[in-house]
């Protein structure tokens, strides 16, 4: 919840930059704020999309998903931060070249690197997430899903539950097709195409934000969870896998060899000795196996 409303406190203050950057052409100040606000808010819608995975890697089950998932939260994030600094970096230099009327196109070079950075980031996640689905398909195809985490099937079984996880998908792809927009832009530079012609600002940032953000809004997780469900995401962030426990090979070959012997002797026993201990009063030693 609090990376959604990071993103979307960063389009509205963006937005109201452009608008006011509308009224005062010259004015550096509004440029700067919706350059480096509209262009950095998609990286917090998508943090709280990846903290999504994670949830969803719980409630499956994690033996699905090729990452631990708290793993998911930890590397994705860190990527959008480092895509948010790179491209606030980028941007700032870029306003303020403008301002002095000097070349925009070392500030718009370091957005670009930033802007591949989150793009790279959001193809490697979709690759994770569109993985962990096709497990997930073929675990409920093969076994009826009874693979999948008990603990949680009262999610599972929820009738919005199918439809939580398109609308991820289409949220995650229109936010994509943002991000390779406003790449392309800005590999055009600030006087192209892309970034003068506002036809294609409005249907490739705008629509693709406001759809996303349509789409994650309606399928809120907490409809989809239930309000007094509690999924909890481990805090281990290792990548090191627990290798099996061998058995103990000296030990059992003792334990054999014990057995062996015990058998042996046992064996080697008449039934005249056994009637001589019975009519003694004494028992024979029980065999024993360690």
């Amino acid at each position: 919840m609090t990376c959604f409303m990071l993103g979307l406190t960063s389009e509205v203050i963006g937005y109201l930059g452009r608008i006011e950057s509308h009224y005062h052409m010259l004015s550096l100040n509004p440029f700067v704020i919706q350059l480096v606000c509209i262009t950095i808010a998609p990286c917090f819608l998508l943090a709280g999309v990846y903290y999504l995975l994670a949830q969803l890697t719980v409630v499956m089950g994690n033996k699905f998903s090729k990452l631990k998932p708290m793993q998911y939260s930890l590397i994705f994030i860190v990527c959008d931060l480092v895509a948010i600094v790179i491209q606030a970096v980028g941007g700032a230099i870029a306003a303020t070249a403008s301002a002095v009327y000097d070349s925009t196109r070392p500030g718009a070079n370091i957005m670009v690197v930033g802007l591949a950075f989150q793009v790279a980031a959001m193809s490697l996640f979709q690759y994770f997430w569109y993985d962990f689905l096709y497990h997930c398909y073929r675990e409920y195809k093969v076994n009826n899903g009874s693979g999948f985490n008990p603990d949680y099937q009262h999610v599972r079984d929820g009738k919005y539950f199918i439809h939580f996880l398109v609308a991820i998908c289409v949220a995650v792809l229109l936010v994509f097709i943002r991000s390779i927009y406003r790449l392309i832009e800005l590999i055009e530079g600030f006087t192209g195409t892309l970034a003068s012609v506002e036809i294609y600002f409005m249907l490739l940032e705008a629509l693709m934000i406001v759809l996303a953000v349509t789409i994650l809004t309606v399928a809120y997780p907490g409809f989809v969870y239930g309000i007094k469900t509690d999924i909890v995401v481990k805090k281990g962030i290792s990548f090191s896998k627990k290798k099996p426990q061998q058995p103990d090979l000296e030990k059992a070959a003792a334990n054999e060899k014990l057995r062996v012997e015990s058998d042996s002797n046992y064996s080697g026993r008449t039934a005249f000795d056994d009637d001589d201990q019975a009519f003694s009063g004494t028992r024979a030693p029980p065999r024993t196996f360690l």
